[in-house]
């Protein structure tokens, strides 16, 4: 039976998990269509930061790219040649609300918010603080190539189907799982008496069939002897 409860605890999971919605959270992806905006909440842990850093990989490919730098000073900041007339931010600090709109394919990756503070010897020191996005901008259908196109489509296709595949293969591990538990808790419970006693009816079973007229033979000596 164990492995019945087993394998319908995976499968629950399994769908559970596939059927479960989701919020966005720090560095979970959010989906942008191209021409829609995003939004990267810095907020830091610190009283008195002086500095913050916005930075993204851009996809993971080459370095990192600084978006945004920005002081405490009202109005101050400095954007990147690639989000200048795309990018916003509220004015409060240190805790910013940076807008990236709209968003395009090429500004896909992830994105990190970094306070920074001079020491004495004036050099920048990392201070904590939280905000993180994974941005996902997909490409336009019209980018994509007939082959990339075609592709897509299928994925699209087969997802349904292959979660469909995914139960009905479960639901027959459970099925053969609690066929082979029943079967075999059932075997195991017979005892040893049990078994003693299935033999022991058997070889009377089988003296029976070996002498049927004992019993004809004994009443015709009785009445002989009367």
């Amino acid at each position: 039976m164990s492995t019945f409860y087993l394998s319908l605890a995976a499968a629950t999971l399994c769908l559970s998990c596939a059927a479960a919605p989701r919020g966005p959270g720090p560095d979970e992806a959010v989906w942008r269509e191209p021409g829609e905006a995003v939004t990267v909440r810095c907020r830091s842990s610190h009283p008195k930061p002086e500095y913050l850093s916005l930075m993204t990989g851009r996809g993971g490919g080459g370095g990192d790219v600084r978006v945004l730098f920005k002081d405490d000073q009202p109005g101050g900041g400095t954007v990147a040649p690639e989000y200048r007339g795309r990018l916003r931010c509220s004015e409060t600090f240190p805790d910013v609300d940076v807008v990236i709109d709209p968003v395009t394919p090429a500004d896909a990756g992830r994105y990190e918010c970094v306070y920074l503070k001079n020491d004495r010897q004036r050099r920048p020191v990392e201070l904590p603080g939280t905000g993180s996005v994974f941005l996902v901008v997909p490409q336009p259908p019209s980018s994509l190539s007939p082959g990339e196109r075609c592709r897509d489509e299928r994925w699209d296709d087969i997802a349904p189907t292959t979660l469909a595949t995914c139960a009905f293969v479960v639901l027959v591990v459970v099925v053969v799982a609690w066929c082979f538990a029943w079967t075999l808790l059932k075997a195991c419970r017979m005892s040893k008496d049990a078994l003693r006693r299935r033999w022991r009816q058997r070889q009377e079973w089988k003296k029976q069939q070996r002498f049927p007229l004992n019993d004809v033979y004994e009443d015709m000596n009785a009445t002989v002897a009367r």
